[in-house]
């Protein structure tokens, strides 16, 4: 634990090891190997650590089925996503990550309506969230809300002016607010 607070992933990995060797139920130490395996840009490893951690703790950690929905996300695996992530949250309600990445997983599944409300859901246990936002900003898009979708890159652009998406984003909302003034000369919103 004390190398991943020193942001040494992988002077972690032999310690978790260990243990899981000395004690093949420590399902804790697997989410550790699983988490230090994402900070070394080795996701399928870490989905393995994750899945086996979830079947060591018998599916009652939270952090190993959420973990494991975003890496689902991010391959595109949005229904199994879905369900992994709706099991976390059922251990921890209060999760704005898990919120997140079920509203991911539901964007996902064009389900928009289901995905917005899980990204404001998300918002709820953490108002300053900003890629909640741009989870927001995409639900309404879809659903050609531009007032709302002004605001949703308003709120992103406040909370990280900086940020990487921050570029694309002023780009976006010129042209969203040219589609609210009515402008001939954009009918379409641009896609940072």
């Amino acid at each position: 634990m004390e190398s991943l607070a020193k942001k040494d992933p992988a002077g972690s990995l032999p310690h978790f090891q260990r243990a899981v060797a000395e004690y093949a139920g420590y399902y804790e130490a697997y989410d550790r190997i699983g988490a230090a395996d994402l900070k070394l840009s080795r996701y399928q490893d870490a989905e393995q650590a994750f899945r086996k951690s979830v079947d060591v703790s018998g599916g009652q950690y939270a952090h190993p089925l959420l973990a494991l929905g975003a890496i689902l996300d991010e391959h595109g695996q949005f229904t199994e996503a879905e369900s992994v992530t709706r099991r976390g949250l059922a251990l921890d309600p209060e999760s704005w990550r898990g919120h997140y990445y079920l509203a991911l997983a539901l964007y996902g599944l064009n389900r928009v309506a289901e995905s917005e409300k899980s990204a404001y859901e998300a918002l709820h246990w953490k108002a300053d969230f900003p890629e909640a936002y741009l989870l927001l900003a995409e639900v309404h898009s879809r659903k050609e809300d531009y007032r709302s979708l002004v605001s949703d890159l308003n709120e992103y652009l406040r909370l990280a002016p900086d940020g990487p998406a921050s570029v694309g984003v002023k780009t976006l909302r010129e042209s969203a607010q040219a589609i609210i003034l009515g402008s001939p000369s954009n009918t379409s919103v641009a896609r940072p």
